[in-house]
């Protein structure tokens, strides 16, 4: 894997600690960081080039409106090329992830008191203190969806823990440390983890870097950060019109990233799942103590999973032209052991869950009228997360056996999905008789046959919008046809996408060396 600069000596370290750790507990000291760092390079990470606005507060009276009339924002990280959301302690604290939801940006007031009686005569605005309300409530939004300084987005409102500053960074147009208002360092020493600073220093909300002490992290958001020349320290405010605005210039090498139309594309904790309509399964997790979620569908004799996308904003929003629609999600063909051996003996596995977009969806009976991919199989990525996931037949993914430190879904959401895996992706199009809508999700249409113990795991989706001029649509899948000569030369063997083994490379995908080729 390229070292995209997050590797630092986590490799070097845990190589060193294979000669001197005597138990597991040590070693797993050295490979957690080196997890991480495995996890910060196969990040998705933002390339647009955003040129962000002056944020608008919005009075207290507008506290808890969700809709449109209020201005929201995307809040971006610089650094990280990321979007402010949250993870880790129940999915609730401040974290980066690729899409989050809007937030807003509200006016602090302070009570005005009478002279002589003391009582509250009037309110007045707190000069450049603001509170940040992330909609995404523990309770009811409006009441307990506010940032606070202890780094969680579920709080109440707090006017001695909540309110926040906008710091432009020198030499910077609309770029901004975000501090705690009122707050800053009281240590008289000016080396903390060493690292000088001013006294007095602001705390500012940026990645968790070790730039406050703490060991860093691959997508933690702390408030208590120090250096304001840190570029994942400094923040952007986008707007809904800036990201919509990429749709004019759209094409094969720029698409126009459009998962923020998504309503919760990760099953977020404290994030609505309203918009997303299922049967037969469930937010795995939801409600507990994970720092990640996703929607799996265990065991039964049907499913689907879907949304519908009608953007106010009509075709302006989803035209007409070529998208390509990904998720995140495998499918095993029963138990662990029955998909293995029949991966082993060569026996065809099972397509039975299919992703889908189309113009409306309601049920398994609206399929034909989608355009449609089957689900990939869960044992393509088999042995790309070492240590993690049940072990058979010399395949090791994500599965169930004792002794396992957390469960199959766990080891999907913080482990296999997190280091880049099991994405699947198609291309759709959009018809100029109907555009401005889309449905899309997975279905696993009812089948007698269906085997005991099946297993549908999926997350993360995204959307991304190539425009009309689209002269070749598999080359947009990111599959490279020339590659196919020089790949096979090295190969270890050659799959279809239902695991058999094939004597040469046929019409269509070709699994090789665990990396997906097409030939036309």
């Amino acid at each position: 894997m390229e070292d995209k600069g997050y590797w630092g000596t986590a490799l070097t370290d845990a190589t060193a600690a294979l000669d001197t750790c005597a138990t597991a507990s040590e070693l797993n000291k050295y490979l957690n960081p080196l997890r991480d760092a495995r996890k910060a390079t196969a990040m998705e990470r933002h390339t647009e080039k955003y040129v962000g606005c002056v944020p608008e507060a919005v009075s207290m009276d507008q506290i808890g409106d969700f809709d449109m009339v209020a201005p929201k924002y995307y809040i971006y990280n610089v650094g990280a090329k990321l979007f402010l959301g949250a993870g880790e302690a129940w999915g609730t604290h401040l974290a980066l992830d690729y899409m989050s939801n809007p937030m807003m940006l509200i006016q602090a007031m302070k009570d005005v008191l009478d002279d002589e009686s003391g009582e509250v005569i009037d309110e007045t605005p707190v000069e450049g203190a603001y509170y940040i309300e992330t909609f995404r409530p523990n309770g009811e939004i409006g009441t307990a969806d506010f940032m606070q300084w202890n780094g969680f987005i579920d709080c109440g409102l707090s006017s001695t823990q909540g309110m926040w500053e906008l710091i432009p960074v020198e030499g910077k147009t609309n770029v901004y440390n975000i501090a705690q208002f009122g707050s800053a360092s009281t240590a008289e020493e000016t080396t903390y983890a060493g690292v000088t600073y001013e006294p007095g220093c602001k705390r500012l909300l940026g990645l968790r870097t070790g730039d406050n002490g703490y060991a860093p992290s691959y997508y933690v958001v702390d408030t208590d950060m120090h250096s304001p020349e840190l570029e994942t320290n400094q923040w952007m405010f986008i707007t809904r019109e800036e990201m919509l605005g990429f749709i004019k210039t759209a094409s094969e090498t720029e698409p126009a990233d459009l998962s923020f139309l998504i309503n919760n594309p990760g099953y977020d904790q404290r994030w609505t799942i309203d918009d997303w309509y299922f049967t037969n399964g469930s937010v795995w997790g939801r409600g507990g103590n994970h720092p990640n979620f996703v929607l799996e569908s265990y065991n039964t004799s049907d499913f689907y999973n879907y949304q519908d996308l009608w953007p106010e904003e009509g075709e302006d929003a989803l035209p007409a032209g070529y998208y390509k629609l990904m998720v995140q999600g495998y499918y095993r063909d029963g138990i662990e052991q029955t998909h293995v051996e029949k991966v082993i003996n060569q026996q065809p596995v099972a397509e039975r869950a299919y992703i889908f977009a189309g113009p409306e969806f309601y049920g398994e009976e609206d399929l034909a009228n989608c355009e449609t991919m089957p689900l990939m199989p869960i044992h393509i990525e088999a042995n790309k997360v070492p240590g993690i996931g049940y072990t058979y037949g010399g395949l090791s993914m994500p599965g169930t056996y004792s002794g396992q430190p957390y469960s199959a879904c766990e080891q999907a959401a913080i482990d296999y999905f997190k280091c880049n895996l099991y994405w699947n992706e198609f291309v759709f199009t959009i018809s100029e008789d109907d555009p401005g809508h889309v449905s899309i999700g997975i279905c696993k249409p009812y089948d007698e046959e269906t085997l005991s113990g099946d297993w549908i795991v999926m997350d993360n989706w995204r959307l991304k919008y190539y425009g009309t001029n689209v002269e070749d649509p598999d080359a947009i899948k990111g599959i490279v046809t020339d590659e196919i000569n020089k790949t096979i030369q090295t190969s270890k063997g050659i799959y279809n996408m239902l695991g058999q083994r094939l004597s040469k490379v046929q019409q269509g995908v070709n699994i090789i060396n665990g990396k997906k080729i097409i030939k036309k």
